[in-house]
């Protein structure tokens, strides 16, 4: 079992174990080691990280405040499973806020961001080739997120990061195949042509587009992917 210190806990601040321990949580969502719908035991946590149980309940109610974690009437803590609802709301706002993004960073890409974008780009289609789904996945946010920051929009940042898409993407990661990969690389690489040839209103388009795609797709699942 981890140590506080080994951790970067300490037991005698109380509000740095709680954004500490908050922050282990968060990325421990984030890398897909608790799952969508996974419950949370807070004394199975405690023992984990060495920390009170009031530290653990600090922690879980910031989370759920950001969105990643949902609590229920005598069943306590779990990651958030994201409804049919949802996917959809959520969508329907990425299409908007990615596709400006995605505008915004045309108009003012500067030689770093195009370097990035390229190199992005090559991530992306080494992924393809090798059929690597995982990173292929990892990279796609990755090319997201790039056009989210690089628009310079603070509002949209912040937005962006209240759906909680990485979180989404976990959820339905496991049918997420080559067959999708090569649908979203075509997508990915006709947005790149646009966005780096300076053409603003295509790549809004095209993001738009894309991202419309996907949440058809996923709203074509079965419901027990929703549960």
């Amino acid at each position: 079992m981890p140590k506080a210190d080994e951790l970067g806990i300490s037991p005698t601040e109380q509000t740095s174990s709680v954004e500490r321990a908050a922050a282990w949580l968060r990325d421990k969502i984030y890398d897909g080691d608790f799952t969508p719908g996974q419950r949370l035991i807070e004394a199975e946590l405690t023992e984990t990280i060495s920390v009170g149980r009031s530290t653990i309940r600090e922690a879980i109610r910031r989370l759920t405040a950001e969105g990643l974690i949902e609590t229920r009437h005598h069943y306590g803590a779990r990651v958030r499973r994201f409804t049919r609802s949802d996917v959809s709301s959520i969508y329907q706002v990425r299409q908007v806020i990615e596709g400006l993004a995605v505008r915004l960073t045309t108009h003012q890409l500067t030689d770093d961001g195009k370097a990035t974008l390229q190199k992005l780009s090559e991530e992306l289609s080494a992924a393809k080739t090798k059929g690597d789904i995982k990173r292929y996945i990892e990279l796609n946010g990755d090319l997201h997120d790039f056009f989210v920051e690089a628009s310079g929009n603070p509002f949209i940042s912040e937005i962006a990061a209240r759906l909680n898409t990485r979180i989404l993407r976990l959820q339905f990661k496991q049918v997420f195949d080559l067959d999708n990969i090569a649908i979203s690389h075509a997508d990915h690489r006709a947005i790149l042509n646009a966005v780096l040839s300076g053409d603003a209103y295509d790549a809004e388009l095209l993001m738009r587009a894309h991202i419309g795609r996907s949440q058809q797709q996923i709203e074509s699942y079965d419901d027990s992917f929703f549960q």
